[in-house]
């Protein structure tokens, strides 16, 4: 994924995740390139976490042993241009969000035990 990165993917894999995205991500202005770099980011945590995996209290710090954490943030600063606060605020926010979904999931699921 990056360099020191003990982490790799299969090359058709990646190239799926970052072709869904804008092509002209490099020429865009410093915070619509944020933006871009925070969408990349969100999906390679979507291709290796599901929801229930982030839905945990601790934040970062839950994952600092993490192979896979440490490849992505590694990623994120050399390809993405993103620095180590930058990482993890787009990492918290994934993680909120996955809170969110699994709240949501297992309200669905109560609900339907219910009928």
């Amino acid at each position: 994924m990056a360099p020191g990165a003990k982490i790799a993917v299969n090359e058709i894999w990646l190239y799926g995740i970052l072709s869904t995205l804008s092509k002209h991500r490099h020429r865009k202005a410093p915070k619509e390139k944020e933006k871009a770099g925070f969408d990349i980011l969100k999906r390679l945590i979507d291709g290796f976490y599901e929801p229930w995996d982030l839905a945990i209290d601790g934040g970062t710090k839950v994952f600092q042993d993490s192979k896979i954490f440490r490849a992505l943030r590694s990623y994120a600063e050399h390809n993405l241009e993103m620095d180590q606060s930058t990482f993890t605020r787009g990492w918290l926010e994934k993680m909120s969000s996955a809170k969110k979904t699994v709240k949501r999931l297992n309200k669905l699921a109560s609900e339907s035990e219910k009928q």
